[in-house]
Protein backbone atom coordinates (compact mmCIF):
# COMPACT_ATOMS: atom_id res chain seq x y z
CA UNK A 1 0.00 0.00 0.00
CA UNK A 2 1.37 3.38 -0.94
CA UNK A 3 1.52 5.75 1.98
CA UNK A 4 0.24 9.22 1.15
CA UNK A 5 2.42 11.86 2.62
CA UNK A 6 2.66 15.52 1.93
CA UNK A 7 6.24 16.53 1.15
CA UNK A 8 7.83 19.75 2.20
CA UNK A 9 11.20 21.12 3.09
CA UNK A 10 11.79 22.02 6.72
CA UNK A 11 11.41 25.69 7.73
CA UNK A 12 14.58 27.60 8.49
CA UNK A 13 15.37 27.13 12.22
CA UNK A 14 17.24 29.58 14.40
CA UNK A 15 20.61 28.01 15.24
CA UNK A 16 21.36 27.81 18.94
CA UNK A 17 23.14 25.69 21.49
CA UNK A 18 20.68 23.06 22.65
CA UNK A 19 20.38 19.67 24.28
CA UNK A 20 18.79 16.80 22.43
CA UNK A 21 15.38 15.92 23.72
CA UNK A 22 14.92 12.52 25.38
CA UNK A 23 18.36 11.14 24.51
CA UNK A 24 20.96 12.94 26.51
CA UNK A 25 22.87 13.81 23.36
CA UNK A 26 23.51 17.34 22.22
CA UNK A 27 23.91 19.63 19.27
CA UNK A 28 26.01 22.75 19.13
CA UNK A 29 25.94 25.27 16.32
CA UNK A 30 29.37 26.57 15.45
CA UNK A 31 28.28 28.27 12.24
CA UNK A 32 30.68 29.94 9.84
CA UNK A 33 31.67 32.70 12.20
CA UNK A 34 33.16 30.67 15.05
CA UNK A 35 36.16 28.47 15.23
CA UNK A 36 37.11 25.29 17.03
CA UNK A 37 40.16 24.76 19.21
CA UNK A 38 43.55 25.87 17.98
CA UNK A 39 44.93 22.34 17.80
CA UNK A 40 44.83 20.38 14.55
CA UNK A 41 46.02 17.07 15.98
CA UNK A 42 44.04 13.84 15.96
CA UNK A 43 40.75 13.62 17.86
CA UNK A 44 40.96 13.40 21.62
CA UNK A 45 39.96 10.17 23.33
CA UNK A 46 39.46 12.16 26.56
CA UNK A 47 36.35 13.94 25.30
CA UNK A 48 33.12 13.21 27.15
CA UNK A 49 31.24 12.95 23.86
CA UNK A 50 31.81 11.69 20.31
CA UNK A 51 31.67 14.91 18.28
CA UNK A 52 30.69 14.86 14.61
CA UNK A 53 30.64 18.00 12.47
CA UNK A 54 27.53 18.33 10.29
CA UNK A 55 27.97 20.89 7.53
CA UNK A 56 25.47 22.36 5.11
CA UNK A 57 23.71 25.56 4.03
CA UNK A 58 22.09 26.63 7.30
CA UNK A 59 21.52 30.13 5.91
CA UNK A 60 21.21 31.53 2.42
CA UNK A 61 19.15 30.39 -0.57
CA UNK A 62 19.37 26.69 0.36
CA UNK A 63 18.75 27.10 4.10
CA UNK A 64 15.65 24.88 3.92
CA UNK A 65 17.92 22.01 2.98
CA UNK A 66 20.29 22.82 5.83
CA UNK A 67 17.53 22.63 8.41
CA UNK A 68 16.51 19.21 7.12
CA UNK A 69 20.10 17.99 7.25
CA UNK A 70 20.49 19.15 10.83
CA UNK A 71 17.20 17.57 11.89
CA UNK A 72 18.09 14.27 10.27
CA UNK A 73 21.56 14.09 11.77
CA UNK A 74 20.10 14.81 15.19
CA UNK A 75 17.52 12.04 14.84
CA UNK A 76 20.21 9.45 14.15
CA UNK A 77 22.41 10.75 16.97
CA UNK A 78 19.43 10.58 19.33
CA UNK A 79 18.76 7.01 18.24
CA UNK A 80 22.29 5.92 19.07
CA UNK A 81 22.31 7.87 22.33
CA UNK A 82 19.06 6.25 23.44
CA UNK A 83 20.74 2.89 22.88
CA UNK A 84 23.82 3.80 24.92
CA UNK A 85 25.85 5.85 22.48
CA UNK A 86 29.10 4.56 21.02
CA UNK A 87 32.20 3.46 22.92
CA UNK A 88 30.28 4.28 26.08
CA UNK A 89 29.93 7.94 25.13
CA UNK A 90 27.09 10.09 23.88
CA UNK A 91 27.10 11.44 20.32
CA UNK A 92 27.21 15.21 19.83
CA UNK A 93 26.33 16.87 16.52
CA UNK A 94 28.23 20.12 15.89
CA UNK A 95 26.54 22.16 13.16
CA UNK A 96 28.48 24.38 10.76
CA UNK A 97 27.02 26.72 8.14
CA UNK A 98 28.77 26.89 4.76
CA UNK A 99 25.94 29.02 3.28
CA UNK A 100 25.99 26.86 0.15
CA UNK A 101 29.12 28.74 -0.96
CA UNK A 102 32.32 26.94 -2.03
CA UNK A 103 34.39 29.80 -0.64
CA UNK A 104 32.63 29.62 2.71
CA UNK A 105 32.90 25.82 2.67
CA UNK A 106 36.69 26.09 2.52
CA UNK A 107 36.64 28.57 5.42
CA UNK A 108 34.43 26.28 7.49
CA UNK A 109 36.75 23.36 6.77
CA UNK A 110 39.65 25.34 8.24
CA UNK A 111 37.60 25.88 11.42
CA UNK A 112 36.75 22.20 11.68
CA UNK A 113 40.28 20.86 11.25
CA UNK A 114 41.41 23.25 13.99
CA UNK A 115 39.13 21.48 16.49
CA UNK A 116 40.88 18.38 17.82
CA UNK A 117 37.68 17.05 19.40
CA UNK A 118 35.84 16.51 16.10
CA UNK A 119 36.17 12.93 14.86
CA UNK A 120 34.69 13.26 11.37
CA UNK A 121 32.74 15.54 9.04
CA UNK A 122 29.25 14.77 7.71
CA UNK A 123 28.96 17.05 4.66
CA UNK A 124 28.99 19.11 2.61
CA UNK A 125 25.74 19.21 0.60
CA UNK A 126 26.69 20.19 -2.93
CA UNK A 127 29.59 18.79 -4.91
CA UNK A 128 30.94 22.32 -5.38
CA UNK A 129 31.13 22.91 -1.62
CA UNK A 130 32.50 19.45 -0.85
CA UNK A 131 35.19 19.74 -3.50
CA UNK A 132 36.22 23.18 -2.23
CA UNK A 133 36.56 21.88 1.33
CA UNK A 134 38.03 18.45 0.56
CA UNK A 135 41.67 19.57 0.09
CA UNK A 136 41.62 21.12 3.57
CA UNK A 137 40.34 17.91 5.14
CA UNK A 138 42.78 15.81 3.12
CA UNK A 139 45.77 17.94 4.13
CA UNK A 140 44.87 17.74 7.84
CA UNK A 141 43.84 14.08 8.03
CA UNK A 142 40.18 14.82 8.77
CA UNK A 143 37.64 12.26 7.59
CA UNK A 144 34.98 13.82 5.34
CA UNK A 145 31.98 11.67 4.39
CA UNK A 146 29.57 13.51 2.12
CA UNK A 147 25.91 12.45 2.12
CA UNK A 148 24.98 14.13 -1.17
CA UNK A 149 28.05 15.03 -3.27
CA UNK A 150 27.81 12.95 -6.42
CA UNK A 151 30.40 14.54 -8.73
CA UNK A 152 32.72 11.88 -10.15
CA UNK A 153 35.89 13.75 -9.16
CA UNK A 154 34.97 14.40 -5.52
CA UNK A 155 36.62 11.37 -3.89
CA UNK A 156 39.69 11.66 -6.13
CA UNK A 157 40.94 14.38 -3.77
CA UNK A 158 42.44 11.75 -1.49
CA UNK A 159 42.01 8.88 0.95
CA UNK A 160 40.33 10.99 3.65
CA UNK A 161 37.47 11.88 1.29
CA UNK A 162 34.48 9.48 1.15
CA UNK A 163 30.83 9.62 0.15
CA UNK A 164 27.60 7.83 1.00
CA UNK A 165 25.76 9.53 -1.85
CA UNK A 166 25.08 7.45 -4.93
CA UNK A 167 27.07 8.66 -7.90
CA UNK A 168 25.80 11.22 -10.36
CA UNK A 169 26.18 8.49 -12.97
CA UNK A 170 23.75 6.23 -11.07
CA UNK A 171 21.06 8.90 -11.09
CA UNK A 172 21.75 10.00 -14.66
CA UNK A 173 21.48 6.43 -15.90
CA UNK A 174 18.12 5.99 -14.17
CA UNK A 175 16.67 9.20 -15.62
CA UNK A 176 17.98 8.43 -19.11
CA UNK A 177 16.63 4.88 -19.10
CA UNK A 178 13.22 6.09 -17.95
CA UNK A 179 13.09 8.74 -20.68
CA UNK A 180 14.41 6.56 -23.51
CA UNK A 181 12.86 3.19 -22.74
CA UNK A 182 9.70 3.88 -20.74
CA UNK A 183 8.57 7.19 -22.22
CA UNK A 184 10.17 6.35 -25.58
CA UNK A 185 11.02 9.99 -26.14
CA UNK A 186 11.81 11.26 -29.63
CA UNK A 187 13.18 14.71 -28.80
CA UNK A 188 14.45 15.65 -25.35
CA UNK A 189 15.05 19.12 -23.93
CA UNK A 190 17.56 19.30 -21.06
CA UNK A 191 17.41 22.30 -18.72
CA UNK A 192 20.92 22.49 -17.25
CA UNK A 193 21.77 24.46 -14.14
CA UNK A 194 25.20 26.04 -14.57
CA UNK A 195 26.88 24.41 -11.57
CA UNK A 196 29.34 21.53 -11.24
CA UNK A 197 26.51 19.12 -10.47
CA UNK A 198 24.13 20.44 -13.13
CA UNK A 199 26.72 20.28 -15.88
CA UNK A 200 27.92 16.83 -14.89
CA UNK A 201 24.49 15.21 -14.61
CA UNK A 202 23.32 16.77 -17.89
CA UNK A 203 26.42 15.60 -19.75
CA UNK A 204 26.00 12.08 -18.40
CA UNK A 205 22.32 12.04 -19.35
CA UNK A 206 23.15 13.10 -22.88
CA UNK A 207 25.60 10.20 -23.11
CA UNK A 208 23.24 7.62 -21.59
CA UNK A 209 20.26 8.70 -23.71
CA UNK A 210 22.30 8.13 -26.85
CA UNK A 211 23.37 4.72 -25.55
CA UNK A 212 19.76 3.69 -24.94
CA UNK A 213 18.52 5.14 -28.24
CA UNK A 214 20.92 6.92 -30.61
CA UNK A 215 17.99 8.30 -32.62
CA UNK A 216 16.73 10.57 -29.83
CA UNK A 217 17.38 14.25 -30.56
CA UNK A 218 18.62 16.41 -27.68
CA UNK A 219 18.24 20.17 -27.20
CA UNK A 220 20.03 21.72 -24.22
CA UNK A 221 19.52 25.09 -22.52
CA UNK A 222 21.94 26.40 -19.86
CA UNK A 223 20.44 28.51 -17.04
CA UNK A 224 21.53 30.17 -13.81
CA UNK A 225 19.67 30.62 -10.54
CA UNK A 226 17.99 33.93 -9.80
CA UNK A 227 15.93 34.53 -12.94
CA UNK A 228 12.40 33.13 -12.84
CA UNK A 229 11.52 34.15 -16.40
CA UNK A 230 12.21 31.10 -18.55
CA UNK A 231 10.12 32.29 -21.50
CA UNK A 232 13.02 32.18 -24.00
CA UNK A 233 13.92 28.63 -22.93
CA UNK A 234 10.29 27.52 -23.16
CA UNK A 235 10.04 29.09 -26.61
CA UNK A 236 13.19 27.32 -27.79
CA UNK A 237 12.04 23.94 -26.48
CA UNK A 238 8.56 24.39 -27.93
CA UNK A 239 9.87 25.50 -31.32
CA UNK A 240 12.21 22.53 -31.38
CA UNK A 241 9.28 20.18 -30.75
CA UNK A 242 10.57 18.49 -27.61
CA UNK A 243 8.20 15.90 -26.16
CA UNK A 244 10.19 15.41 -22.94
CA UNK A 245 12.17 17.71 -20.64
CA UNK A 246 14.83 16.70 -18.14
CA UNK A 247 15.42 19.22 -15.36
CA UNK A 248 19.08 19.08 -14.34
CA UNK A 249 18.45 21.80 -11.77
CA UNK A 250 17.30 22.38 -8.20
CA UNK A 251 13.68 23.15 -7.36
CA UNK A 252 14.28 26.90 -7.28
CA UNK A 253 14.83 26.75 -11.05
CA UNK A 254 12.75 23.70 -11.89
CA UNK A 255 9.50 24.95 -10.32
CA UNK A 256 9.04 28.21 -12.26
CA UNK A 257 10.38 26.64 -15.44
CA UNK A 258 8.03 23.64 -15.26
CA UNK A 259 5.04 25.89 -14.61
CA UNK A 260 5.87 27.94 -17.70
CA UNK A 261 6.72 24.90 -19.81
CA UNK A 262 3.51 23.04 -18.94
CA UNK A 263 1.48 26.22 -19.61
CA UNK A 264 2.93 26.32 -23.12
CA UNK A 265 2.74 22.55 -23.64
CA UNK A 266 0.55 20.70 -21.13
CA UNK A 267 1.44 17.30 -22.61
CA UNK A 268 5.21 17.51 -22.32
CA UNK A 269 6.76 14.78 -20.16
CA UNK A 270 8.98 16.08 -17.37
CA UNK A 271 11.44 14.42 -15.02
CA UNK A 272 13.88 15.86 -12.49
CA UNK A 273 16.11 14.56 -9.73
CA UNK A 274 15.67 13.87 -6.03
CA UNK A 275 16.30 17.49 -5.06
CA UNK A 276 13.02 18.44 -6.79
CA UNK A 277 10.77 16.06 -4.85
CA UNK A 278 9.55 18.92 -2.68
CA UNK A 279 6.32 20.73 -1.88
CA UNK A 280 7.77 24.07 -2.98
CA UNK A 281 7.75 22.75 -6.54
CA UNK A 282 4.38 21.01 -6.52
CA UNK A 283 2.71 24.04 -4.89
CA UNK A 284 4.03 26.38 -7.57
CA UNK A 285 3.27 24.12 -10.52
CA UNK A 286 -0.16 23.11 -9.16
CA UNK A 287 -2.44 21.18 -11.52
CA UNK A 288 0.23 21.31 -14.22
CA UNK A 289 2.39 19.02 -12.06
CA UNK A 290 0.45 15.85 -12.85
CA UNK A 291 2.74 12.92 -13.71
CA UNK A 292 5.85 14.97 -13.06
CA UNK A 293 8.60 12.47 -12.15
CA UNK A 294 11.70 12.50 -9.98
CA UNK A 295 14.48 10.03 -9.51
CA UNK A 296 15.04 9.15 -5.86
CA UNK A 297 17.22 7.03 -3.60
CA UNK A 298 14.55 7.23 -0.87
CA UNK A 299 11.07 8.69 -0.53
CA UNK A 300 8.67 9.25 2.40
CA UNK A 301 6.11 7.18 0.52
CA UNK A 302 8.12 4.03 1.30
CA UNK A 303 6.36 1.84 3.87
CA UNK A 304 9.20 -0.08 5.57
CA UNK A 305 9.68 0.07 9.35
CA UNK A 306 12.89 2.13 9.15
CA UNK A 307 11.09 4.79 7.12
CA UNK A 308 8.19 4.82 9.59
CA UNK A 309 10.60 5.42 12.49
CA UNK A 310 12.40 8.23 10.70
CA UNK A 311 9.17 9.95 9.71
CA UNK A 312 7.81 9.71 13.25
CA UNK A 313 10.93 11.27 14.75
CA UNK A 314 11.17 13.92 12.05
CA UNK A 315 7.57 14.93 12.73
CA UNK A 316 8.49 15.51 16.37
CA UNK A 317 11.02 18.14 15.23
CA UNK A 318 8.88 19.57 12.45
CA UNK A 319 5.25 18.43 12.50
CA UNK A 320 4.32 20.50 9.46
CA UNK A 321 6.83 19.13 6.97
CA UNK A 322 8.18 15.82 5.77
CA UNK A 323 11.77 15.00 4.81
CA UNK A 324 13.16 14.29 1.35
CA UNK A 325 15.81 11.90 0.04
CA UNK A 326 18.76 14.24 0.58
CA UNK A 327 17.81 14.56 4.25
CA UNK A 328 17.66 10.78 4.58
CA UNK A 329 21.19 10.54 3.24
CA UNK A 330 22.48 12.79 6.06
CA UNK A 331 20.61 10.51 8.48
CA UNK A 332 22.25 7.44 6.95
CA UNK A 333 25.72 9.01 6.84
CA UNK A 334 25.74 9.69 10.57
CA UNK A 335 24.95 6.02 11.14
CA UNK A 336 27.69 4.84 8.77
CA UNK A 337 30.32 6.95 10.54
CA UNK A 338 29.16 5.79 13.98
CA UNK A 339 29.33 2.17 12.81
CA UNK A 340 32.93 2.79 11.76
CA UNK A 341 33.80 4.33 15.14
CA UNK A 342 32.22 1.36 16.86
CA UNK A 343 34.13 -1.10 14.67
CA UNK A 344 37.40 0.77 15.22
CA UNK A 345 36.91 0.77 19.00
CA UNK A 346 38.44 4.24 19.15
CA UNK A 347 37.99 7.79 17.94
CA UNK A 348 41.45 7.84 16.39
CA UNK A 349 40.79 9.21 12.92
CA UNK A 350 43.10 6.86 11.06
CA UNK A 351 41.55 3.85 12.78
CA UNK A 352 38.04 5.11 11.99
CA UNK A 353 39.00 5.63 8.36
CA UNK A 354 40.38 2.08 8.13
CA UNK A 355 37.22 0.66 9.72
CA UNK A 356 35.00 2.61 7.33
CA UNK A 357 36.27 0.57 4.38
CA UNK A 358 34.72 -2.57 5.84
CA UNK A 359 31.32 -1.16 6.79
CA UNK A 360 28.21 -2.47 5.03
CA UNK A 361 25.15 -0.63 6.29
CA UNK A 362 21.53 -0.91 5.17
CA UNK A 363 19.91 2.48 5.56
CA UNK A 364 16.91 4.35 4.26
CA UNK A 365 18.64 5.08 0.95
CA UNK A 366 19.86 1.55 0.26
CA UNK A 367 22.83 -0.65 1.06
CA UNK A 368 25.95 1.40 1.64
CA UNK A 369 29.19 -0.45 0.99
CA UNK A 370 32.30 1.42 -0.09
CA UNK A 371 34.23 0.39 -3.18
CA UNK A 372 37.95 0.90 -3.81
CA UNK A 373 37.28 4.53 -4.76
CA UNK A 374 35.49 5.24 -1.43
CA UNK A 375 32.18 5.52 -3.32
CA UNK A 376 28.82 3.85 -2.63
CA UNK A 377 27.28 3.15 -6.08
CA UNK A 378 23.68 1.89 -6.07
CA UNK A 379 20.43 2.09 -8.00
CA UNK A 380 17.81 4.83 -7.99
CA UNK A 381 14.03 4.57 -8.20
CA UNK A 382 11.43 6.84 -9.81
CA UNK A 383 8.40 8.53 -8.21
CA UNK A 384 5.64 10.59 -9.82
CA UNK A 385 3.20 13.27 -8.63
CA UNK A 386 -0.52 12.54 -9.01
CA UNK A 387 -2.79 15.59 -8.82
CA UNK A 388 -5.84 13.41 -8.19
CA UNK A 389 -4.67 12.93 -4.59
CA UNK A 390 -1.78 15.45 -4.49
CA UNK A 391 0.78 12.86 -3.49
CA UNK A 392 3.87 11.09 -4.75
CA UNK A 393 3.70 7.47 -5.85
CA UNK A 394 6.37 4.97 -6.70
CA UNK A 395 6.59 3.43 -10.14
CA UNK A 396 8.50 0.20 -10.77
CA UNK A 397 7.16 -1.25 -14.01
CA UNK A 398 9.52 0.87 -16.11
CA UNK A 399 12.69 -0.83 -14.88
CA UNK A 400 12.55 -4.07 -16.83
Amino acid sequence: MKKALSLALALVMALSLCACANSGGSSSDSGSGSGGSSSSSGSSSDSDTIRLAVVGPMTGADADYGTGFKNSAMIMADKWNAEGGVLGKQVEIVVFDDKGSPEEAANVAEQIVADSSIVAVIGHFTSSCSMAAAPVYQDHGMLEVSPCSSHADYTKTGDWIWRVSPLTADEARTVSKFVANYWQAKKVGILTMNTDWGLEVANLEKEYIKQFNPDIEIVEELVVEGNDDYGPVVTNFTSAGVDTVILASTYTISAPFLKQMRTANPDVNAIAHGNCQVTQLTDIVGEDCNNFCCSCSWSPIFTDDATAYYLEKYAELDPDNAPIGDYAQYYDTVAVVLEAIKAAGTTDREAVRSALAGIEYTGLSGVMKFDENRDCPRDYGVVYWDTSDNNWHQTTEWNT
